[in-house]
C-alpha cells in the first residue's frame, strides 16, 4: 500500500496528537499532581504517586484508545454494510441489548436471585450475554430474509422491545439500585484491570484483522450488491462477518465500559472528511487514531470541572459529538460517503 506525502503527515500529527492527550489523561485526576511528583510517580515504585498512575491512571487512559479504536471500527463498518452515513455501532440494537443485560443484573437482581454474583463480574457477564442474544437474533433473522433494510428495522425493533424491558424492570427497582444502573449507563473508562484490557485489545485487534484483511472486499462492497458480486465478492459472507465482528466489539465494549454515544457516529466522518480518500485501509487507520483521540479528550474534558468528580462520558462525547457533525453536514451541504 503507498501512502501520499499528505497522508504521511496526518498520521504522524494524528500519533503525535495521541501521545500528548495520553499523557495529558495519566496526568489529569481526582489527586492533584504537581509535574515534578507526575514524573517521579512514573518510575519510583516507593511513591503512592507511582500507584496512582500505573494502577488507575495509565489503565484509563489505555481503556480509552481501546473503546475510541473499537467504536471507531464498528461505526465505519456499519456506514459500509448499510451504505449509509448516518449508521452507527448501535443500529443492530447490540448495544442496547448489553443494556438490557445490565439492566437484569442490577435492576432485577433481587426478582431473578442473581445477586450472589460480584458486580463486577456480573454486569460484563450479564451485559456480554444481552448483546450476544440479540446479536444471535439479528443472525437468524438475516439468514432468513438477507436484506439490508430488513435487518436496519430488525435491529431498531430489538432496541425497542430492550429498552421497554428496561423500562419495566426500572419501574419495579429500588432506588438505590436504580442509581446504580443510571451511573453505569453514563458510559466510563475507571477501574479497568489487566484482564479487561486484555479482552478489549483482543476484540479490537479481530475487528481490525478483519477490516484489514477484507479491505479490497469493502471497497467492492461500497460499489452496491450487483457490482460487488460481478468482482466475485461473496455478498452475504461479508455481510453476515460485518454483522458478527462489529455485534461482538460492541458487546463487549458495553459490558466493560457500558454505552458511549456519538463516537461510532461522528469518526468515520471526520475520517472521510480530512483525508479524502475512498482507500479502505487509510480509513482504517485513520479511524482508530481519530476514534482514540476522541475519545481521550472526552474523557479529559469529563473530568476537568472539578478533580473530585468527573461528568459523564457519555453525555460528553454527544456533547462534543454533535456539533463536529453538524460542521460537517454544513460545510460539505451533504455528508461525504
Amino acid at each position: 500500500m503507498r501512502i501520499k506525502t499528505s497522508h504521511k503527515r496526518l498520521f504522524i500529527n494524528l500519533i503525535l496528537g495521541l501521545i500528548l492527550l495520553f499523557c495529558l489523561n495519566v496526568f489529569l485526576g481526582s489527586v492533584k499532581l504537581s509535574i515534578k511528583e507526575f514524573i517521579t510517580g512514573l518510575y519510583d515504585t516507593n511513591s503512592t504517586n507511582y500507584l496512582i498512575i500505573h494502577s488507575l491512571r495509565i489503565p484509563k487512559a489505555l481503556s480509552s484508545i481501546l473503546i475510541g479504536i473499537g467504536l471507531g471500527l464498528a461505526g465505519f463498518l456499519m456506514q459500509i454494510l448499510f451504505r449509509n452515513p448516518l449508521s452507527g455501532p448501535y443500529v443492530l440494537g447490540v448495544t442496547t441489548g448489553g443494556s438490557l443485560g445490565a439492566a437484569i443484573f442490577i435492576l432485577g437482581s433481587s426478582l431473578f436471585s442473581i445477586g450472589f454474583f460480584h458486580p463486577k463480574y456480573g454486569i460484563p457477564l450479564f451485559s456480554s450475554l444481552g448483546s450476544l442474544s440479540v446479536l444471535s437474533m439479528i443472525l437468524i433473522v438475516y439468514k432468513r430474509i438477507k436484506d439490508p433494510m430488513t435487518l436496519l428495522i430488525t435491529g431498531i425493533l430489538f432496541s425497542s422491545i430492550s429498552g421497554a424491558v428496561i423500562s419495566i424492570l426500572a419501574y419495579f427497582s429500588t432506588a438505590e439500585r436504580l442509581r446504580e444502573f443510571v451511573f453505569w449507563s453514563y458510559g466510563s473508562t475507571h477501574l479497568m484491570n489487566s484482564y479487561e484490557l486484555l479482552i478489549l485489545t483482543l476484540s479490537c485487534g479481530l475487528c481490525f484483522v478483519f477490516a484489514l484483511k477484507n479491505s479490497k472486499l469493502l471497497e467492492a462492497f461500497l460499489a452496491g450488491d450487483i457490482m460487488a458480486k460481478t468482482l466475485g465478492v461473496d455478498v452475504d459472507k461479508i455481510r453476515v462477518q460485518i454483522i458478527l465482528f462489529t455485534g461482538l466489539t460492541v458487546g463487549v465494549l458495553t459490558a466493560f465500559a457500558g454505552p458511549i454515544a456519538f463516537v461510532g457516529l461522528v469518526v468515520p466522518h471526520i475520517s472521510r472528511q480530512i483525508l479524502k480518500t475512498s482507500n479502505v485501509q487509510l480509513q482504517l487507520i485513520s479511524v482508530c487514531l481519530i476514534g482514540s483521540l476522541f475519545v481521550l479528550a472526552s474523557d479529559i474534558v469529563a473530568t476537568l470541572p472539578s478533580y473530585a468528580m468527573s461528568l459523564p462520558l457519555n453525555a460528553v462525547t454527544s456533547i462534543i459529538g454533535a456539533p463536529i457533525l453538524l460542521f460537517i453536514v454544513i460545510k460539505t451541504k451533504r455528508f461525504i460517503f
